[in-house]
């Protein structure tokens, strides 16, 4: 019998990349770029119109599509990140377009094998390009998004304590008190945080809340702290039950937060 392609998730600041097996998704949409990478015979239907691909497409924010695919990547690209502005030159303001491996790897890291995905593009994720980014954006943009960033900073807790300490709290993150914080009104923020980043504030906090759950929910390797349910995790990154953190979940990736534990 032949082996089936195991499944791999990565998740850092300003990315989510999937190696899976056998993906079907529903029509959906997200914030992030879209990089789909199969290496079989897959189909992307974008806009209801039907793409067969013969290899890799990039898709530009906002896009409803659905995606067919057997095996391969998907990986996902918040627009803030270094290499999100890279995404937007290629894409050059078409909704998506067929790439190349040469023109997604960081300089310093070019690839041997598409298979390598999260090898040649973490670069682009680095702490330095990140400060290079932020400091192109308004001080008090550029901290709370470091802020936000912390859930990122311990991913191999010791403990469950830790683990939750690390994660993000969204009910300290409504617009109202984080406008608070920086002493300006929440309307003034909001135009702020989208007039800097290109995304709107709401929509960026639900995408990082839907990170917050996925990390919760993903195995743990042995030794550290067991993996949350669903209900624990949708309390942690404040949806109000699993319901509730389902329907986003789907409404966001296209598939179930079961389907998605299984790809896991």
């Amino acid at each position: 019998m032949k082996q089936q392609p195991k499944s791999d998730l990565f998740i850092d600041i300003g990315m989510l990349a999937m190696r899976c097996a056998v993906l079907e998704t529903a029509h959906h949409s997200h914030l992030t770029y879209q990089l789909t990478v199969p290496t079989s015979a897959s189909t992307l239907f974008i806009e209801g119109e039907r793409q067969p691909l013969t290899g890799i497409q990039l898709l530009a924010p906002g896009i409803e599509h659905r995606l067919d695919m057997a095996v391969g990547w998907v990986v996902l690209i918040e627009p803030l990140s270094t290499l999100g502005q890279h995404c937007e030159s290629l894409l050059n303001g078409a909704s998506s377009a067929a790439v190349t491996l040469s023109q997604l790897a960081h300089p310093d890291h070019l690839p041997s094998d598409q298979d390598d995905i999260p090898d040649f593009i973490m670069p682009w994720f680095t702490p330095q390009l990140r400060e290079s980014h932020s400091a192109n954006i308004d001080q008090r943009i550029a901290d709370l998004l470091t802020q936000l960033n912390a859930c990122f900073s311990q991913p191999n807790p010791k403990s469950k304590k830790q683990f939750l300490q690390q994660c993000l709290k969204p009910a300290q993150w409504r617009a109202n008190e984080v406008a608070s914080q920086l002493a300006i009104s929440e309307s003034r923020f909001l135009h702020l945080f989208k007039q800097e980043t290109g995304v709107a504030w709401r929509a960026y906090l639900l995408w990082r809340r839907l990170l917050c759950a996925i990390l919760a929910m993903r195995p743990q390797p042995e030794g550290n702290p067991k993996s949350l349910n669903a209900t624990q995790a949708a309390h942690l990154a404040g949806f109000a039950d699993s319901a509730h953190l389902s329907r986003t979940f789907k409404s966001t990736f296209g598939i179930t937060i079961r389907q998605a534990l299984a790809l896991l």
